[in-house]
């Protein structure tokens, strides 16, 4: 599973919260598909690495 960081220019609670809970979905994807894969069940987690949303605004650089 590959993701791309996000990279905040700023330290504020909203970009802490965002990415703890990107980094919270892929462990837990990673998790179930670890935890699945005798069954022969995949995991899949839709994780942008970025989108324009309120938060990263003008902030985020690539």
């Amino acid at each position: 599973m590959r993701h791309q960081p996000l990279r905040p220019r700023g330290d504020d609670d909203e970009h802490r919260a965002y990415g703890a809970a990107k980094g919270g979905l892929l462990a837990l994807t990673k998790g179930i598909a670890r935890g699945s894969a005798r069954e022969d069940i995949l995991a899949y987690a839709a994780a942008p690495a970025w989108a324009a949303t309120d938060i990263t605004g003008a902030d985020y650089v690539r």
